[in-house]
This record gives C-alpha cells, sequence and structure tokens, in this order.
C-alpha cells in the first residue's frame, strides 16, 4: 500500500492526535475553506461508515478539489508509530473508534481479507460438502483441500461415510489455517517494543 501524500502526512501531524481514551481527537480547531469550524478540539476525527458489513473510521481530507479517504486506524498506527503501515490494518476488538495501542495489529496484505471469510464460514458452518456415488449406489462424502501453508497448492481430496464426518474435517482444517494466518499478525505494542531497544 503506497503512502499518502507529503501533504496528507502534514495535515495528519498538524491536526490530529490519539486521546488517553483511544481515539483520534482534533489537536486544534479544523476550520472549512469558509472559517467554519468543522471538528473542536478533543472532538472525534471523521465518521464511522459500513461497508459490507464492516465498521470503519473514516475522514477525508479535501485540497484544491482532490479528495483523500483516510482509513483512521491507518492514521492511527502512523500517529504511534511514525511510519504509514504496510500492511492491512486490523482493530482486534473490531470496534472501529478504539485506537489503543493494544488493539491495533497489521497483517501482510490480503491476509485480513481471507482470514475474515475463513471466521465467517467457521461461525456458519455453512458450506458444502461434495457427494460421490458410486455404480453400485453407495455413497461418500469429500473434501477437497489445499496445503494450509500455501494459498496455490493443489488439492487433495479427503472422502468420508458421513456429511458430518467429512463438515467435522473441513472446519477443524479451516481452523487450523484460521491459526497459521494468525500467525502473521504484527502487533502495534510488538512494534514499538522494538523501536525503544
Amino acid at each position: 500500500m503506497k503512502n499518502p501524500e507529503p501533504h496528507i502526512i502534514d495535515f495528519i501531524n498538524e491536526y490530529m492526535t490519539i486521546s488517553g481514551t483511544g481515539d483520534i481527537v482534533w489537536i486544534e480547531n479544523k476550520r472549512d475553506s469558509h472559517g467554519k469550524v468543522i471538528g473542536k478540539i478533543g472532538e472525534s476525527v471523521g465518521n464511522v461508515v459500513t461497508v459490507s458489513g464492516y465498521k470503519y473510521a473514516t475522514y477525508t481530507v479535501r485540497k484544491e478539489g482532490n479528495e483523500t479517504v483516510l482509513m483512521l486506524s491507518r492514521v492511527a498506527w502512523y500517529l504511534y508509530a511514525g511510519e504509514w503501515p504496510t500492511g492491512t490494518i486490523v482493530l482486534k476488538d473490531n470496534d472501529p473508534r478504539n485506537f489503543s495501542i493494544d488493539n491495533i495489529a497489521m497483517y501482510p496484505d490480503r491476509t485480513a481479507h481471507v482470514i475474515s471469510q475463513l471466521e465467517k464460514s467457521i461461525k456458519s458452518a455453512n458450506f458444502n460438502i461434495s457427494k460421490k456415488t458410486y455404480k453400485d449406489g453407495s455413497v461418500m462424502f469429500y473434501v477437497a483441500i489445499g496445503d494450509t501453508y500455501s494459498l496455490r497448492s493443489k488439492k487433495k481430496r479427503y472422502y468420508f461415510k458421513t456429511e458430518q464426518e467429512a463438515k467435522d474435517f473441513r472446519l477443524d482444517k479451516m481452523r487450523e489455517r484460521l491459526d497459521y494466518l494468525r500467525e502473521g499478525m504484527v502487533e502495534l505494542v510488538d512494534v514499538l517494543k522494538r523501536g525503544k531497544s
């Protein structure tokens, strides 16, 4: 993910900070181009929006007819670490306004999306199990699964006598993959500790 333009970084540095409660707030009154106060000192920056069922806190910076939408979770990482995040930022408690230091983590790009999809699938357990019927009328249920540790591995079929056995096996494999992907998470707290060493 590319870094924002220098004027955006300057804007963040000039107007935003993280409060003692873990929210991003205005350092000083923010005025629009007509001089009207649109953000008061200590008030929360931006709004919470819902996109595809997920809630995000955002703020739109307008300059010379251009608009840049900032994800405030990325701004929070920057305000703490002093560098723009290189991956996908997640707020561990899913509260779009909780930017406390121990609530922020980063996954390599796209990993957060895969984790989110796996969590939804595991929670709902709503997926189809394939079925193979043999000439003698017997039926076997199967799951085609690739290597847990690779996104592009060739899939192998695992056969079971019952649909429930196949479903349980698939859920176990999904949980295993989820655990593996979560190991790649970088905690902001750890980044800051390394910086002080």
